[in-house]
């Protein structure tokens, strides 16, 4: 079982009331009207900041940052269909500010799936989000691993070891998705060469 605190009892219930006033015009984005809707899985939100890559590769030290986001799993039908970002005021309690319909709901309940599977122990994890490139992945806290969720296939292509369904150790991560970016960004470099000459 993985453990997160965005599964608390009193979170859980204050996020569950306001989806249920949100919930209509989300039916109408998926333009259909499920039989059955539920709040899934909740966790805290991590995000690595990709500028601050190179650092961490000579200190060591792992980039990312708390949030004061929590992304909830919203199921329909028993279907991680939607997601929605909640935000922690300073009174305790939690306000959703985002809902959509994604795919990356449906990688999120698979991740939690295989997680479940294979961890079978009360590991601590958050979402970690690397901002600017789109890839999420689980950040098991207690055994220093990374479980990639979902990776835009500009990385996939290249990188053998930024794939989904994938563990990797933290700062192989770190590694692996610096050499992505700068490969990306000095593609981009030559691109604009090209143009002006």
């Amino acid at each position: 079982m993985l453990v997160n605190e965005a599964n608390r009892d009193d979170f859980v219930s204050d996020i569950t009331e306001q989806l249920g006033r949100i919930l209509p015009g989300l039916c109408l984005e998926l333009k259909e009207t499920p039989e059955k809707t539920e709040l899934g899985e909740s966790f805290d939100v991590w995000e690595i900041d990709t500028r601050e890559l190179r650092q961490s590769l000579h200190s060591g030290t792992f980039p990312a940052l708390p949030t004061q986001y929590q992304h909830h799993q919203i199921l329909f039908d028993g279907q991680a269909r939607a997601s929605a970002l909640s935000e922690k005021s300073s009174s305790g309690s939690q306000k959703v500010f985002k809902v959509g319909i994604s795919d990356v709901a449906q990688r999120i309940d698979q991740a939690i799936e295989r997680l479940d599977s294979d961890i079978g122990d009360n590991s601590r994890v958050v979402l970690l989000k690397a901002r600017a490139c789109w890839v999420y992945a689980f950040w098991l806290l207690d055994r220093h691993q990374i479980f990639l969720v979902s990776v835009p296939s500009r990385f996939t292509q290249l990188s053998e070891q930024l794939q989904a369904g994938k563990y990797l150790h933290e700062m192989d991560f770190i590694g692996a998705l610096y050499h992505e970016v700068e490969r990306i960004m000095l593609q981009r470099e030559d691109s604009l060469e090209t143009e002006r000459l």
